[in-house]
């Protein structure tokens, strides 16, 4: 299935926003939709760069898929 991602590719760069292949809901999981969502102070702070902590990049955020159990 696609959904629609914010994708960090490095550090200080704007999000890059892409569809990609995710997997579909498998046994007790279910699928839900997002209307909305949002970047946290912290994941803004490590993909501007200067969170010596941080990890980048190659993360991203779905928007419209997400998996529960």
């Amino acid at each position: 299935m696609k959904s629609r991602a914010a994708i960090a590719l490095a550090k200080g760069q704007a999000l890059t926003i892409a569809d990609i292949d995710v997997e579909g809901p498998k046994a007790g999981e279910v699928l839900v939709r997002m209307v909305a969502t949002g970047v946290c102070h912290t994941d803004a702070f490590t993909l501007s760069g200067d969170d010596p902590e941080g990890i980048c990049c190659q993360r991203y955020w779905t928007r419209s898929t997400m998996r529960t159990r």
